[in-house]
């Protein structure tokens, strides 16, 4: 990656909108020849760093401008939320040497003149960020103007045309930190008297009794347009409050208007609304209505499947199951190893993409679920851990890993759990509020195109697919596909799942049972196929060699009541194996000579029999014991495998 392109993230990674690049060379001293391109924010970083990179490669000088813009126009009512504060210090001026005041990145553009930026931990209000420019540039001696919102920087790429030695302009240093804005903001002192405070709707003046009220809701009503968090409006208006209004509100009444705005969801488009906020009154915003055909026409008449019928392009799937019994991190990591390969899944064609992977596990256990699922040595596969980041607002970390899966081509976004990033507490996990709040950054996510997977806690009590997860039944309302993974009733083996799904397309099965084995995971079809192969397997382990030996139907049925077979499957089942040949019947049926069951000589009743749903056939395989000599057991913990473990068995989650 150029220093270009990492300035670039650095400064604008997180923003949405659009990143103003210009172009420009010299006649006579003077800039000429002005070309300004707009990339789209978040994904079009890695474009803009070209292009900036090509237009120097022609002799050209390069700007930005650090503020995202809501529309591809340079004016100030177009400026966005902003992730970086920054400071003109070609006239001179010094660098602090000491945080919170130390610069995250600092471009040379020429000897002894800089541009500094301060990456900040969270997005800043666009009048909050000017303000902030002012009042850096009043501590640092900078040029003022360049506190301007759409002011253009240097980029550090080619030279500075502007003297006659040329000089490079490029990155002194970036360092991958954030600083807090009020840290930052405690560090400077007050704006000089005359400027504009953020968000402030007319002037420095008092704010006299009677408007108080008004005036207070229409500036917090402007920071929340602008993604400002209620901790934030509140100390914003608190601060007015004290200075301007004349008699200052109770801090009560002053914290009710704060929470009353703090309700409405941010404006997340990229059309920021033109007129100030008003309570009560709708915001402009531009509603687009389709017709019937336009939808027809605008999406394929197909889902852009990456694993058929479980996940598919723009859409969400929710994985449900009970907490470290399941198997949902075993069942996603094994999914994700075949959408790298790009090889088939339970029988099921996927399409080949890389992953980003939001995981709540500590590394030590998470590594050993990549080992176990083939994935340890795999560049394709991104992973954020809940643990490095559990300050970050979810709607933030969401954005920032939406874009981080389009900067590397990414095309599943899995979280794991959702709860956990979200940060549901307590009862919040049954608000339909809540709930939706924590599914609207997947929404967006999966508008941008990514099929996006995220898992949950099944309850206690259980119950149907689609009810079964803790919460509210609004989290289901919110997506397209929702499986839920459990064990199988009656006395199967431990590596067995039931995948039950509900889902908005026609290429989701109902049930599909399916079984974890050394070499990956194999559908053994639906539920009726299953039970029938139970039923089989169990048979064929119970009836003996020897005709002298053979047993009647009903000690058949008997013996194999005890792994979970029931009287009518497995009489059923014994019929069908006489005819197939399998299992030899003697006697006549008749009172005193009833049917009586054994196998061929020399057949073993070790033989397994799966179910291949892709062939509706069942296909033979010898039971491979392993070295503790039972079959492989799956049982417990957040990882699973790909090939054997050392102790021979395959842990689930």
């Amino acid at each position: 990656m150029s220093s270009c392109e990492r300035f670039l993230r650095h400064t604008l990674g997180g923003a949405r909108g659009f990143v103003a690049v210009v172009s420009a060379g010299r006649r006579d001293g003077r800039l000429a020849g002005l070309s300004e391109r707009f990339f789209p924010l978040p994904g079009g970083l890695r474009e803009a760093a070209n292009w900036a990179e090509n237009e120097a490669a022609r002799d050209r000088e390069v700007f930005f401008c650090p503020a995202p813009l809501g529309k591809p126009r340079r004016i100030t009512e177009n400026a966005g939320p902003v992730r970086v504060i920054w400071a003109d210090l070609d006239g001179g001026g010094e660098l602090p040497e000491t945080e919170p005041l130390r610069p995250t990145a600092v471009v040379t553009t020429s000897p002894g003149r800089y541009h500094a930026f301060w990456r900040l931990s969270r997005s800043c209000p666009p009048q909050l960020a000017a303000q902030m420019n002012r009042r850096v540039a009043q501590v640092l001696g900078a040029d003022p103007s360049g506190a301007d919102l759409v002011q253009l920087l240097r980029l550090p790429t080619g030279r500075n045309l502007k003297y006659p030695d040329r000089p490079a302009v490029r990155l002194l240093w970036l360092k991958p930190e954030e600083r807090d804005l009020r840290g930052v903001a405690n560090e400077l002192p007050p704006e000089e008297e005359g400027r504009r405070q953020h968000g402030e709707p007319v002037g420095e003046g008092p704010i006299r009794k009677g408007k108080r009220n008004e005036a207070l809701t229409r500036i917090a009503g402007s920071l929340r347009r602008h993604g400002t968090d209620p901790e934030t409006i509140m100390a914003v208006l608190l601060a007015v409050n004290e200075r301007r209004c004349k008699p200052p509100l109770p801090e009560t009444e002053v914290a009710a208007i704060a929470r009353s705005v703090a309700r409405y969801e941010p404006d997340s488009g990229n059309d920021f609304l033109s007129s100030a906020y008003r309570m009560g009154v709708a915001d402009e915003r531009k509603i687009r209505f389709r017709t019937a055909r336009e939808i027809s026409e605008e999406t394929p008449s197909e889902p852009a499947w990456i694993v058929q019928g479980f996940l598919a392009s723009g859409a969400i799937t929710e994985l449900d199951g009970k907490i470290k019994s399941a198997g949902k991190t075993t069942l996603v990591t094994h999914m994700l190893r075949a959408v790298l390969d790009g090889r088939s899944f339970l029988g099921r064609p996927t399409k080949k993409t890389a992953a980003v992977f939001l995981t709540e596990q500590q590394p030590a256990s998470f590594r050993q679920a990549l080992e176990r699922a083939g994935l340890g040595d795999r560049d394709d596969l991104h992973v954020l851990y809940w643990h490095e980041h559990p300050d970050v607002p979810w709607p933030e970390l969401a954005d920032a890993a939406t874009e981080f899966a389009r900067e590397v081509g990414a095309g599943v976004l899995v979280v794991d759990t959702l709860g956990q990033f979200a940060g549901l507490r307590g009862d919040a996990e049954n608000s339909a509020g809540e709930a939706l709040r924590a599914v609207q950054p997947l929404q967006r996510a999966a508008g941008e195109g990514l099929a996006v997977l995220f898992c949950r806690h099944e309850r206690k009590g259980g119950g149907e697919v689609g009810e079964a997860a803790r919460g509210s039944s609004a989290f289901g309302g919110a997506v397209d596909i929702i499986l839920s993974l459990r064990r199988p009733e009656g006395n199967t083996r431990p590596t067995v799942r039931v995948i039950e799904s509900l889902s908005r397309f026609d290429g989701t099965p109902d049930k599909l049972v399916i079984e974890l084995t050394d070499e990956g995971y194999r559908a053994l079809g639906d539920t009726a196929a299953f039970a029938q192969q139970q039923a089989r397997e169990a048979i064929l382990d119970t009836l003996p060699a020897l005709q002298e030996h053979a047993m009647t139907t009903a000690e058949v049925v008997d013996a194999v009541r005890g792994r979970g077979v029931g009287r009518t499957v497995a009489a059923a089942t014994l019929t069908r194996l006489v005819e197939e040949g399998v299992v030899l019947r003697s006697g006549s049926g008749r009172r005193g000579d009833p049917y009586r069951y054994h196998r061929p000589a020399g057949e073993s009743g070790n033989e397994r029999k799966f179910y291949s749903s892709a062939t509706s056939t069942y296909i033979a395989e010898e039971r491979k014991p392993t070295p503790n000599g039972h079959a492989a057991d799956l049982a417990g913990n957040d990882a699973c495998t790909h090939a054997p473990s050392s102790k021979g068995h395959t842990p689930w989650s």
